[in-house]
């Protein structure tokens, strides 16, 4: 059974990879979407994603997006995105560095410099 830290710094690198990865729009990810890939329970990752806002590691996004400014298709152009994001802090671990020196080096492999 993973502690707690361990279960945290797997959501942190979870998180991480998803915020530097060139194919993220920045959307945020819900609790559930962690539990499935993590395979951790959803009760406790909305309990260690409680503990990590109150470390000020990740912020709570509600958010509706507009794809279509037409009034009349706006009912199905546009989406919810519910979930975390991550902080500038979060940005400073080291977990966040090596997930982003990562995606540079699959970047730089795949496209060049």
């Amino acid at each position: 059974m993973l502690s707690k830290e361990e279960i945290e710094n797997k959501i942190l690198r979870f998180l991480s990879a998803n915020d530097v990865s060139c194919f993220n729009c920045g959307y945020a990810i819900h609790s559930k979407n962690i539990s499935e890939y993590l395979k951790i329970s959803y009760e406790k990752v909305k309990k260690i994603m409680r503990e990590m806002k109150k470390e000020g590691l990740v912020v709570y996004e509600n958010k509706s997006y507009t794809i279509c400014e037409d009034y009349e298709m706006q009912e199905y152009s546009s989406f919810r995105n519910v979930g975390w994001l991550l902080t500038d802090k979060a940005r400073e671990t080291e977990i966040w560095k090596e997930e982003n020196e990562k995606e540079k080096k699959i970047f730089k492999e795949c496209f060049g410099e």
